[in-house]
């Protein structure tokens, strides 16, 4: 649901922008609630969660975007002075020497009047400006939507990251499974060439049919070393990602391709909103830039100030004073208050809140607009990651059972083969498809298990909203 002040926001006149209502469901997913836990729980793998906890708690970007939300904190902060009373304390002090004491004083003792004549003053001043028309709450208020803003985009990273480290984890699984899978296949080669060999020397086979199984061998240990390093590169990257050198990786890195867990609940479209915390970060932009607007459109109207002031001043300057007693010296000091109102009605500043008005305006429509394609957006994503799932798991299906199918008929050729009854291109050709093939579904199980981690993306959930602290995690 749209927060109630960004309701306000989008109905106000001087938004003229409408963000377009989500769709009413998924088109190939049922709605159900959205998990409350963040999705990679669903792998129930203890090694997976505790490197997802050291990217959350760790990740200098993620340090840097903590840092930016106590950055807008105290901006909010400072916004809030313009609501409180303001209180000072002044006070100056002076002196110079009387030059002039002889030629006025000539008929006293040099001890009446000092040398150095010295006065000082002080005042202690408090001021608050009445909040009449709510200009600066409403400029409080924007800077706390900032504020709001920064703790989501930081949530947004912390997704991101999370994603990124989610696919470098597979990555390395899906290279650890081909690595095993293409060892498995180096042995079944070997076993081929003992036995083209071994009819070779029977007169059974050609020293072609030796070279090329040698080739086909040569082929398959030549992918070994490639793998391996992209092993070493997914351990780097998430090492990386965890705030460590590349060289000191997690432990507990997989070594095989999980199977993909049932999909959960997506919610609605409309969850999105809410789910989100990019979009998240545009409502609380449009509300803030909604409020700034309004607090523009009221710097027409006057401002009232209420002031105090507690003066007082000293002096060693000396009066004096003749009497039947002879003469008197005095002291002066002066002591006071004053209470008082300003009263501030801008009249023509030369088109500068006309214009800052226009401003406003365009930055809220701005908002506005953005908010509304990110919520396209939004929903663009998590449709197009429902579809690559979908054709992954059909693909998944029908790619599996080609492997069956090459497997059985690599079988029956070898077993033909070592009986004389086929030649030998026959086994060469389904073993190449069965290798192929293995390799092959390797692929499309970690191209499912990408397709999954895009929808989790895309949809997020309700535990990014943990996130939005300064370093905060699930």
């Amino acid at each position: 649901m749209l927060p109630a002040l960004l309701l306000a926001a989008l109905a106000s006149p001087g938004a003229g922008v409408e963000v377009p209502d989500p769709a009413p469901q998924w088109s190939a997913a049922d709605s159900g609630e959205v998990t409350t836990v963040p999705w990679w729980q669903a792998f129930h793998d203890g090694a997976l969660d505790a490197v997802m906890q050291q990217v959350l708690g760790g990740n200098l970007d993620l340090a840097s975007a903590s840092d930016r939300i106590r950055q807008a904190d105290a901006l909010a902060q400072a916004s809030l002075a313009a609501l409180l009373p303001q209180l000072s304390f002044d006070y100056t002090i002076s002196g110079e020497t009387d030059d002039v004491r002889a030629g006025r004083t000539g008929f006293l003792t040099t001890d009446v009047l000092p040398d150095f004549v010295y006065s000082g003053s002080g005042q202690l001043s408090a001021g608050v400006e009445l909040d009449l028309f709510g200009r600066n709450t409403l400029g409080y208020q924007a800077s706390r939507g900032d504020l709001a803003a920064s703790r989501a985009d930081r949530a947004t990273l912390a997704l991101a990251l999370a994603t990124r480290a989610a696919a470098a984890w597979f990555d390395h699984a899906l290279a650890s499974s081909r690595l095993q899978a293409l060892e498995a296949q180096v042995q079944a080669n070997r076993d081929v060439l003992e036995l083209v060999e071994l009819r070779f020397a029977r007169s059974e086979a050609t020293a072609v049919d030796v070279l090329q199984q040698k080739q086909n061998l040569a082929a398959t240990e030549a992918q070994l070393p490639l793998v391996r390093m992209t092993a070493r590169l997914a351990a780097q990257q998430l090492a990386v990602l965890t705030g460590r050198p590349p060289t000191e990786p997690p432990g507990g890195l997989p070594a095989v391709l999980p199977e993909l867990p049932a999909r959960g609940g997506l919610g609605t479209p409309e969850d999105l909103l809410e789910h989100r915390p990019d979009l998240r970060a545009q409502a609380a932009r449009l509300t803030s830039a909604w409020q700034r607007r309004i607090q523009r459109e009221r710097s027409f109207l006057p401002k009232v100030r209420f002031n105090f002031n507690l003066t007082g001043s000293y002096s060693n300057t000396q009066q004096i004073t003749f009497g039947v007693a002879g003469a008197t010296v005095e002291y002066g000091s002066v002591y006071g208050w004053t209470v008082g109102g300003a009263l501030s009605w801008p009249l023509f500043d030369g088109g500068l809140s006309i214009a800052q008005l226009r401003q406003a305006r365009a930055s809220e429509s701005a908002a506005a607009h953005a908010l509304g394609q990110s919520l396209l957006n939004a929903q663009a994503q998590v449709e197009a990651a429902l579809t690559q799932e979908d054709a992954q798991q059909a693909r998944l299906t029908a790619v599996q059972a080609q492997v069956d199918a090459a497997r059985a008929a690599f079988d029956t050729a070898k077993a033909r083969y070592a009986q004389g009854l086929s030649d030998y291109t026959v086994v060469l050709q389904t073993l190449t498809a069965w290798q192929t093939a293995e390799l092959t579904l390797l692929q499309v199980r970690r191209d499912a298990l990408g397709a999954r981690i895009s929808l989790h993306e895309a949809v997020a959930g309700p535990w990014t909203q943990a996130l939005e602290s300064d370093r905060g995690t699930p």
